[in-house]
Protein backbone atom coordinates (compact mmCIF):
# COMPACT_ATOMS: atom_id res chain seq x y z
CA UNK A 1 0.00 0.00 0.00
CA UNK A 2 1.54 3.46 -1.11
CA UNK A 3 1.59 5.36 2.23
CA UNK A 4 1.19 8.96 0.29
CA UNK A 5 -2.17 8.99 -1.08
CA UNK A 6 -4.07 8.11 2.12
CA UNK A 7 -4.28 12.22 3.18
CA UNK A 8 -5.76 12.85 -0.18
CA UNK A 9 -8.71 10.35 0.46
CA UNK A 10 -9.88 12.69 3.52
CA UNK A 11 -10.43 16.07 1.85
CA UNK A 12 -11.09 17.87 5.04
CA UNK A 13 -8.53 16.48 7.43
CA UNK A 14 -6.89 19.99 7.44
CA UNK A 15 -10.24 21.76 8.61
CA UNK A 16 -10.81 18.50 11.28
CA UNK A 17 -7.34 19.45 13.01
CA UNK A 18 -7.47 22.94 12.92
CA UNK A 19 -11.10 22.25 15.41
CA UNK A 20 -9.23 19.50 16.84
CA UNK A 21 -6.59 22.06 17.86
CA UNK A 22 -8.78 24.98 19.44
CA UNK A 23 -10.87 21.66 21.18
CA UNK A 24 -7.82 20.89 22.91
CA UNK A 25 -6.65 24.25 23.78
CA UNK A 26 -9.89 24.57 24.81
CA UNK A 27 -10.47 21.11 27.00
CA UNK A 28 -6.79 22.61 28.35
CA UNK A 29 -7.49 25.98 29.44
CA UNK A 30 -10.52 24.27 31.30
CA UNK A 31 -8.31 22.03 33.01
CA UNK A 32 -5.72 24.32 33.90
CA UNK A 33 -8.34 26.86 35.10
CA UNK A 34 -10.38 24.37 36.99
CA UNK A 35 -7.83 21.20 38.32
CA UNK A 36 -4.08 22.33 37.59
CA UNK A 37 -4.36 25.92 39.47
CA UNK A 38 -6.33 24.44 42.43
CA UNK A 39 -4.37 21.21 42.76
CA UNK A 40 -0.57 21.89 41.44
CA UNK A 41 0.06 25.33 42.68
CA UNK A 42 2.74 24.08 44.47
CA UNK A 43 4.24 23.35 41.22
CA UNK A 44 4.75 26.95 40.07
CA UNK A 45 1.50 26.55 38.14
CA UNK A 46 -0.05 30.45 38.46
CA UNK A 47 -3.14 32.08 36.68
CA UNK A 48 -3.69 35.60 35.61
CA UNK A 49 -7.14 35.87 33.21
CA UNK A 50 -6.14 36.36 29.75
CA UNK A 51 -6.52 39.61 27.68
CA UNK A 52 -7.45 40.03 24.36
CA UNK A 53 -3.73 40.07 23.62
CA UNK A 54 -3.21 36.59 24.89
CA UNK A 55 -6.37 35.41 23.48
CA UNK A 56 -5.37 36.50 19.68
CA UNK A 57 -1.57 35.20 20.38
CA UNK A 58 -2.88 32.00 21.62
CA UNK A 59 -5.54 31.36 18.88
CA UNK A 60 -2.53 32.34 16.10
CA UNK A 61 -0.07 29.57 17.35
CA UNK A 62 -2.54 27.17 17.69
CA UNK A 63 -3.66 27.93 14.10
CA UNK A 64 -0.62 28.01 12.81
CA UNK A 65 0.77 24.74 14.43
CA UNK A 66 -2.44 23.00 12.98
CA UNK A 67 -1.57 24.50 9.81
CA UNK A 68 1.81 22.80 9.78
CA UNK A 69 0.71 19.70 11.28
CA UNK A 70 0.74 16.42 9.18
CA UNK A 71 -3.24 15.97 8.78
CA UNK A 72 -2.41 12.18 8.97
CA UNK A 73 -0.86 9.09 10.64
CA UNK A 74 1.10 7.54 7.51
CA UNK A 75 4.86 8.36 8.58
CA UNK A 76 6.79 7.84 11.69
CA UNK A 77 7.46 11.44 11.75
CA UNK A 78 3.42 12.01 12.22
CA UNK A 79 2.95 10.02 15.20
CA UNK A 80 6.25 12.16 16.88
CA UNK A 81 4.61 15.62 15.92
CA UNK A 82 1.75 14.55 17.19
CA UNK A 83 3.23 13.94 20.44
CA UNK A 84 4.94 16.77 19.98
CA UNK A 85 2.35 19.37 19.28
CA UNK A 86 -0.45 17.90 22.02
CA UNK A 87 2.31 17.18 24.73
CA UNK A 88 4.80 20.11 24.25
CA UNK A 89 3.65 22.85 21.71
CA UNK A 90 0.38 23.52 22.88
CA UNK A 91 0.53 23.18 26.46
CA UNK A 92 3.63 25.63 26.53
CA UNK A 93 1.55 28.17 24.83
CA UNK A 94 -1.39 28.00 27.42
CA UNK A 95 0.43 27.47 30.32
CA UNK A 96 3.04 30.06 29.14
CA UNK A 97 0.71 32.63 28.71
CA UNK A 98 -1.38 32.20 31.51
CA UNK A 99 1.13 32.54 34.50
CA UNK A 100 0.39 36.03 36.30
CA UNK A 101 3.69 37.41 34.84
CA UNK A 102 4.09 40.31 31.57
CA UNK A 103 3.75 36.78 29.78
CA UNK A 104 3.85 38.40 25.75
CA UNK A 105 6.54 40.69 27.02
CA UNK A 106 8.53 38.35 28.41
CA UNK A 107 8.19 35.05 26.58
CA UNK A 108 6.75 36.33 23.05
CA UNK A 109 9.65 35.83 21.21
CA UNK A 110 10.92 32.24 22.82
CA UNK A 111 7.05 31.15 21.82
CA UNK A 112 7.67 32.52 18.24
CA UNK A 113 10.98 30.20 18.32
CA UNK A 114 9.02 27.69 19.50
CA UNK A 115 6.11 28.10 16.54
CA UNK A 116 8.86 28.39 14.12
CA UNK A 117 11.32 25.47 14.81
CA UNK A 118 7.85 23.24 14.86
CA UNK A 119 7.22 24.38 12.15
CA UNK A 120 10.45 23.42 10.28
CA UNK A 121 10.08 19.85 11.77
CA UNK A 122 6.35 19.57 9.94
CA UNK A 123 7.62 21.00 6.43
CA UNK A 124 10.26 18.50 6.93
CA UNK A 125 7.69 15.56 7.63
CA UNK A 126 5.14 16.79 4.72
CA UNK A 127 7.80 16.21 2.46
CA UNK A 128 7.16 13.80 -0.32
CA UNK A 129 8.91 10.25 -0.20
CA UNK A 130 9.49 7.96 -3.00
CA UNK A 131 7.72 5.00 -2.59
CA UNK A 132 7.18 1.43 -3.64
CA UNK A 133 3.73 -0.20 -3.22
CA UNK A 134 5.45 -3.47 -3.87
CA UNK A 135 7.92 -3.08 -0.99
CA UNK A 136 5.76 -2.11 2.44
CA UNK A 137 6.16 -5.69 3.86
CA UNK A 138 10.07 -5.64 5.38
CA UNK A 139 9.61 -6.56 8.64
CA UNK A 140 11.89 -9.62 9.01
CA UNK A 141 12.20 -12.43 11.41
CA UNK A 142 15.95 -11.32 12.41
CA UNK A 143 14.08 -8.66 13.98
CA UNK A 144 11.66 -10.20 15.89
CA UNK A 145 14.74 -12.12 16.88
CA UNK A 146 17.39 -9.45 17.53
CA UNK A 147 14.30 -7.42 19.80
CA UNK A 148 13.55 -10.74 21.56
CA UNK A 149 17.41 -11.80 22.78
CA UNK A 150 17.92 -8.01 23.55
CA UNK A 151 14.77 -8.35 25.67
CA UNK A 152 15.47 -11.84 27.38
CA UNK A 153 19.10 -10.63 28.10
CA UNK A 154 17.93 -7.13 29.71
CA UNK A 155 15.07 -8.81 31.56
CA UNK A 156 17.34 -11.14 32.93
CA UNK A 157 19.73 -8.91 33.73
CA UNK A 158 17.20 -6.42 35.74
CA UNK A 159 15.92 -9.06 38.10
CA UNK A 160 18.97 -10.21 39.26
CA UNK A 161 20.27 -6.89 39.77
CA UNK A 162 17.44 -5.48 41.23
CA UNK A 163 15.67 -8.34 42.57
CA UNK A 164 15.23 -7.58 46.14
CA UNK A 165 13.62 -4.13 46.01
CA UNK A 166 11.05 -5.34 43.04
CA UNK A 167 7.87 -3.53 44.00
CA UNK A 168 4.80 -2.42 42.47
CA UNK A 169 4.86 1.02 44.29
CA UNK A 170 1.64 2.74 44.94
CA UNK A 171 1.39 7.00 44.35
CA UNK A 172 2.95 7.62 47.96
CA UNK A 173 6.31 5.49 47.42
CA UNK A 174 6.71 6.32 44.01
CA UNK A 175 9.65 8.79 44.56
CA UNK A 176 11.42 6.27 46.99
CA UNK A 177 11.10 3.18 44.50
CA UNK A 178 12.63 5.39 41.82
CA UNK A 179 15.34 6.21 44.26
CA UNK A 180 16.04 2.17 44.56
CA UNK A 181 15.84 1.65 41.09
CA UNK A 182 18.35 3.94 40.45
CA UNK A 183 20.46 3.05 37.79
CA UNK A 184 24.05 1.32 39.12
CA UNK A 185 25.65 2.21 36.40
CA UNK A 186 25.74 3.46 32.36
CA UNK A 187 25.08 -0.28 31.54
CA UNK A 188 22.68 -1.18 34.14
CA UNK A 189 20.69 2.71 32.61
CA UNK A 190 20.49 1.67 29.29
CA UNK A 191 19.45 -1.50 29.64
CA UNK A 192 16.37 0.04 31.68
CA UNK A 193 15.38 2.62 29.08
CA UNK A 194 15.81 0.43 25.86
CA UNK A 195 13.98 -2.39 27.46
CA UNK A 196 10.89 -0.05 28.54
CA UNK A 197 11.12 1.87 25.07
CA UNK A 198 12.59 -0.16 22.37
CA UNK A 199 12.46 -3.77 23.29
CA UNK A 200 9.20 -4.14 24.56
CA UNK A 201 7.58 -1.68 22.51
CA UNK A 202 8.86 -3.39 19.48
CA UNK A 203 7.30 -6.55 21.12
CA UNK A 204 4.36 -5.82 21.42
CA UNK A 205 3.96 -3.62 17.68
CA UNK A 206 5.24 -7.14 15.71
CA UNK A 207 2.81 -9.41 17.87
CA UNK A 208 0.12 -6.76 17.28
CA UNK A 209 1.19 -6.39 13.81
CA UNK A 210 1.36 -9.98 13.13
CA UNK A 211 -1.30 -11.51 15.30
CA UNK A 212 0.70 -12.98 17.75
CA UNK A 213 -0.26 -12.57 21.51
CA UNK A 214 2.55 -14.01 23.17
CA UNK A 215 4.63 -11.17 22.14
CA UNK A 216 2.35 -8.33 23.59
CA UNK A 217 2.46 -10.08 26.46
CA UNK A 218 5.83 -10.12 26.75
CA UNK A 219 6.00 -6.93 25.80
CA UNK A 220 3.59 -5.74 28.90
CA UNK A 221 5.53 -8.08 31.06
CA UNK A 222 8.82 -6.08 30.25
CA UNK A 223 6.97 -2.50 30.71
CA UNK A 224 5.48 -4.56 34.38
CA UNK A 225 9.04 -5.06 35.13
CA UNK A 226 10.61 -1.63 34.37
CA UNK A 227 7.40 -0.04 36.62
CA UNK A 228 8.35 -2.58 39.49
CA UNK A 229 11.91 -1.45 39.24
CA UNK A 230 11.89 2.11 38.01
CA UNK A 231 7.96 3.16 39.30
CA UNK A 232 7.76 5.18 36.03
CA UNK A 233 4.36 6.07 34.95
CA UNK A 234 5.42 5.55 31.06
CA UNK A 235 6.12 2.14 31.69
CA UNK A 236 1.94 1.76 32.17
CA UNK A 237 1.17 3.85 29.34
CA UNK A 238 3.11 2.85 26.74
CA UNK A 239 1.66 -0.48 26.11
CA UNK A 240 -1.50 0.78 26.36
CA UNK A 241 -0.95 4.58 23.98
CA UNK A 242 0.32 1.41 21.26
CA UNK A 243 -2.54 -0.77 21.30
CA UNK A 244 -4.97 2.16 21.25
CA UNK A 245 -2.91 3.94 18.34
CA UNK A 246 -2.95 0.25 16.66
CA UNK A 247 -6.65 -0.08 16.74
CA UNK A 248 -6.91 3.18 15.03
CA UNK A 249 -4.55 2.40 12.71
CA UNK A 250 -6.63 -0.65 11.48
CA UNK A 251 -9.73 1.10 11.24
CA UNK A 252 -10.76 0.92 7.56
CA UNK A 253 -11.84 4.77 7.47
CA UNK A 254 -9.61 7.07 6.84
CA UNK A 255 -11.02 9.20 9.36
CA UNK A 256 -9.07 7.53 11.97
CA UNK A 257 -6.42 7.86 10.41
CA UNK A 258 -5.93 11.53 11.05
CA UNK A 259 -4.57 13.43 13.16
CA UNK A 260 -7.62 15.08 14.15
CA UNK A 261 -9.57 12.02 16.18
CA UNK A 262 -6.84 11.28 18.97
CA UNK A 263 -6.11 15.35 19.40
CA UNK A 264 -10.29 15.00 19.76
CA UNK A 265 -9.55 11.97 22.21
CA UNK A 266 -7.55 13.41 24.43
CA UNK A 267 -9.02 16.80 24.92
CA UNK A 268 -12.54 14.85 25.62
CA UNK A 269 -10.50 13.07 28.29
CA UNK A 270 -8.90 16.06 29.47
CA UNK A 271 -12.06 18.30 29.84
CA UNK A 272 -14.55 15.49 31.47
CA UNK A 273 -11.61 13.70 33.79
CA UNK A 274 -11.23 17.82 34.96
CA UNK A 275 -14.58 18.31 35.11
CA UNK A 276 -15.86 15.32 37.60
CA UNK A 277 -12.44 14.85 39.33
CA UNK A 278 -13.56 15.80 42.33
CA UNK A 279 -16.43 13.34 42.35
CA UNK A 280 -14.99 10.21 40.22
CA UNK A 281 -11.26 8.72 41.50
CA UNK A 282 -11.12 7.32 37.91
CA UNK A 283 -11.46 10.87 36.55
CA UNK A 284 -8.85 12.16 39.61
CA UNK A 285 -6.11 9.57 38.86
CA UNK A 286 -6.62 11.02 34.99
CA UNK A 287 -6.46 14.19 35.73
CA UNK A 288 -3.09 13.64 38.22
CA UNK A 289 -1.18 11.12 35.03
CA UNK A 290 -2.50 12.95 32.11
CA UNK A 291 -3.65 16.05 32.82
CA UNK A 292 -1.05 16.76 35.30
CA UNK A 293 1.89 15.10 34.85
CA UNK A 294 2.05 14.46 31.06
CA UNK A 295 0.55 17.47 29.45
CA UNK A 296 0.68 20.42 32.07
CA UNK A 297 4.17 20.54 33.62
CA UNK A 298 6.11 19.79 29.65
CA UNK A 299 4.41 23.11 29.15
CA UNK A 300 5.25 24.49 32.09
CA UNK A 301 8.84 23.65 31.93
CA UNK A 302 9.06 26.22 29.25
CA UNK A 303 9.37 29.27 31.21
CA UNK A 304 10.91 27.72 33.87
CA UNK A 305 14.04 26.88 31.41
CA UNK A 306 13.83 30.30 29.90
CA UNK A 307 13.65 31.89 33.37
CA UNK A 308 16.49 29.74 35.10
CA UNK A 309 18.98 29.67 32.10
CA UNK A 310 18.48 32.96 30.07
CA UNK A 311 20.02 34.98 29.16
CA UNK A 312 23.17 34.94 31.44
CA UNK A 313 23.40 31.24 32.34
CA UNK A 314 23.20 29.93 28.85
CA UNK A 315 24.71 26.93 28.25
CA UNK A 316 25.66 26.89 24.70
CA UNK A 317 25.13 23.08 24.75
CA UNK A 318 28.04 22.53 26.95
CA UNK A 319 26.09 19.83 28.97
CA UNK A 320 25.80 17.67 25.90
CA UNK A 321 29.10 14.99 26.63
CA UNK A 322 31.39 16.51 23.08
CA UNK A 323 30.55 20.07 23.43
CA UNK A 324 31.19 19.97 27.25
CA UNK A 325 35.58 19.34 26.00
CA UNK A 326 34.70 22.45 23.73
CA UNK A 327 32.42 24.83 25.72
CA UNK A 328 33.06 26.38 29.43
CA UNK A 329 29.67 25.41 31.36
CA UNK A 330 27.96 29.19 32.41
CA UNK A 331 29.91 30.40 35.36
CA UNK A 332 26.84 30.28 38.02
CA UNK A 333 26.67 26.74 37.28
CA UNK A 334 30.35 25.67 36.75
CA UNK A 335 31.02 24.59 40.21
CA UNK A 336 28.29 23.27 40.93
CA UNK A 337 27.90 19.35 41.71
CA UNK A 338 24.73 19.14 39.74
CA UNK A 339 25.91 20.19 36.89
CA UNK A 340 25.20 19.47 33.86
CA UNK A 341 21.73 17.65 35.29
CA UNK A 342 19.42 20.43 33.83
CA UNK A 343 17.01 18.94 35.87
CA UNK A 344 18.38 18.82 38.98
CA UNK A 345 19.54 22.30 38.37
CA UNK A 346 16.28 23.55 37.38
CA UNK A 347 14.85 21.80 40.91
CA UNK A 348 17.17 22.84 42.89
CA UNK A 349 16.79 26.61 41.37
CA UNK A 350 12.67 26.61 41.60
CA UNK A 351 11.98 24.05 44.30
CA UNK A 352 15.16 24.90 46.13
CA UNK A 353 14.79 21.07 46.22
CA UNK A 354 17.88 19.30 44.64
CA UNK A 355 16.41 15.87 44.12
CA UNK A 356 13.47 16.77 42.12
CA UNK A 357 14.99 16.58 38.47
CA UNK A 358 12.40 18.48 36.78
CA UNK A 359 13.36 16.78 33.35
CA UNK A 360 12.40 18.44 30.15
CA UNK A 361 11.21 18.36 26.21
CA UNK A 362 13.88 19.31 23.51
CA UNK A 363 12.59 22.56 23.11
CA UNK A 364 13.26 23.65 27.17
CA UNK A 365 16.33 21.82 27.84
CA UNK A 366 18.63 21.63 24.12
CA UNK A 367 16.74 25.02 22.97
CA UNK A 368 16.24 27.67 26.07
CA UNK A 369 18.44 26.39 27.91
CA UNK A 370 21.39 26.48 25.32
CA UNK A 371 20.89 29.35 23.81
CA UNK A 372 17.42 31.22 24.60
CA UNK A 373 15.16 32.01 21.49
CA UNK A 374 17.87 30.83 18.91
CA UNK A 375 18.64 27.60 20.90
CA UNK A 376 14.77 26.75 20.27
CA UNK A 377 15.07 27.32 16.59
CA UNK A 378 18.78 25.07 16.08
CA UNK A 379 17.53 22.47 17.90
CA UNK A 380 13.76 22.57 15.99
CA UNK A 381 16.38 22.27 12.67
CA UNK A 382 18.49 19.21 14.24
CA UNK A 383 15.19 17.74 15.37
CA UNK A 384 13.29 18.50 11.40
CA UNK A 385 17.04 16.28 9.81
CA UNK A 386 16.31 13.37 12.21
CA UNK A 387 12.48 12.88 11.78
CA UNK A 388 13.88 13.36 7.30
CA UNK A 389 16.06 10.77 7.98
CA UNK A 390 13.81 8.98 10.01
CA UNK A 391 11.20 8.59 7.01
CA UNK A 392 13.31 7.66 4.77
CA UNK A 393 14.53 5.29 6.33
CA UNK A 394 11.60 3.76 7.05
CA UNK A 395 10.35 3.56 3.43
CA UNK A 396 9.61 0.19 2.42
CA UNK A 397 8.79 -0.93 5.84
CA UNK A 398 5.41 -1.52 7.20
CA UNK A 399 3.49 1.51 8.25
CA UNK A 400 2.06 0.19 11.16
CA UNK A 401 4.64 -1.16 12.34
CA UNK A 402 7.19 1.94 12.09
CA UNK A 403 4.34 3.76 13.84
CA UNK A 404 3.96 1.61 16.38
CA UNK A 405 7.94 1.56 17.96
CA UNK A 406 8.51 5.09 17.26
CA UNK A 407 5.76 6.37 19.33
CA UNK A 408 7.69 5.85 22.19
CA UNK A 409 10.37 8.27 20.85
CA UNK A 410 8.31 10.76 20.82
CA UNK A 411 6.98 10.16 24.13
CA UNK A 412 10.42 10.67 25.20
CA UNK A 413 10.75 13.29 23.23
CA UNK A 414 8.12 15.38 25.32
CA UNK A 415 10.18 15.12 28.61
CA UNK A 416 14.34 14.13 27.92
CA UNK A 417 16.69 16.36 25.83
CA UNK A 418 16.91 15.28 21.81
CA UNK A 419 20.45 14.04 22.84
CA UNK A 420 19.56 11.69 25.31
CA UNK A 421 16.28 10.77 22.84
CA UNK A 422 18.45 9.79 20.40
CA UNK A 423 21.40 7.32 22.09
CA UNK A 424 19.44 6.29 25.39
CA UNK A 425 15.54 6.14 24.16
CA UNK A 426 16.09 4.34 20.68
CA UNK A 427 16.27 7.59 18.16
CA UNK A 428 19.09 6.19 16.32
CA UNK A 429 18.68 2.72 17.04
CA UNK A 430 15.30 2.96 14.75
CA UNK A 431 17.00 5.01 12.30
CA UNK A 432 20.11 2.62 11.89
CA UNK A 433 17.96 -1.01 12.28
CA UNK A 434 15.69 0.30 9.73
CA UNK A 435 18.58 1.25 7.25
CA UNK A 436 20.75 -1.71 8.16
CA UNK A 437 17.47 -4.55 7.24
CA UNK A 438 16.05 -2.58 4.27
CA UNK A 439 19.29 -2.47 2.08
CA UNK A 440 19.07 -6.24 1.46
CA UNK A 441 15.78 -6.57 0.94
CA UNK A 442 15.97 -3.84 -1.52
CA UNK A 443 19.13 -5.34 -3.11
CA UNK A 444 16.59 -8.65 -3.30
CA UNK A 445 13.36 -6.57 -4.84
CA UNK A 446 15.86 -4.73 -7.57
CA UNK A 447 17.66 -8.36 -8.57
CA UNK A 448 13.78 -9.90 -9.11
CA UNK A 449 13.18 -6.88 -11.29
CA UNK A 450 16.32 -7.13 -13.33
CA UNK A 451 16.07 -10.95 -13.52
CA UNK A 452 12.19 -10.49 -14.46
CA UNK A 453 12.95 -7.26 -16.98
CA UNK A 454 15.66 -9.94 -19.12
CA UNK A 455 13.19 -12.63 -18.66
CA UNK A 456 11.04 -10.30 -20.94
Amino acid sequence: MNIEPIGMRYRHARLALLIASWLYASAFHFAYVNYIIADWGYWGFTYRTLGVGEYLFIAFLVTFGAAMMPTMLTRASSIVLLLIYQMVYIPAIMVTLSLDTDRIEKYGAALASLAIAFAAACIAARRPLKTDPTRERISGSSVLGLNLFCWLICSITLILSYWSIIHFANLDEVYQQRALGAATGPLIGYMQTYLQNVFSPALIAIGLVRKRPWLVILGFVGCLLIYGITAQRTAFLLPLTIMGTYWLLRRKSPLFHTTAVPTVVVAGTMFLSAYFYKKSGVAALICLYLTGRTIAVPGLTFSQYHDVFGPNDLTWWSHIKGFSSLISAPANFSGDPLWPQLGLLIGAQVYKNPVVNVNANLYSSDGLAAAGSLGVVVVGLAFAIWLRLLDRAAVGWDRTFVILVVLPVGLALTNAPFATVLLSFGGLFWLILFLVRKRPELRKTQAEGLTSSRAN
